[in-house]
């Protein structure tokens, strides 16, 4: 059985050891991971676990999934003085 962890790389760094030594060390950032598809042997022939991290661009979601989602202009405050002088020109 394999196992392991979905992460995005962050950087490298160091860490010391008591006696001086430094060891290099590589930074992850380990996002919410969920579950996207499930595979059965009965309708897929094997077993398996579809994973995912982190965030999806709205451009490449359903139309049924973007619809819930709260609209980018609906989350805009007032609008800002400079605005609206510039369509006044």
């Amino acid at each position: 059985m394999r196992s392991g962890v979905i992460a995005q790389k962050v950087g490298m760094t160091r860490v010391f050891t008591e006696t001086g030594e430094h060891i290099p060390v590589t930074v992850l950032k380990l996002g919410n991971c969920q579950v996207l598809g499930h595979r059965t042997s009965e309708k897929n022939g094997y077993v398996a676990l579809q994973l995912g991290s982190g965030t999806r661009k709205t451009v490449y979601l359903p139309k049924a999934s973007a619809a819930s989602l709260p609209s980018p202009r609906s989350s805009r405050s007032a609008r800002s003085p400079n605005s609206a002088s510039r369509k006044m020109r």
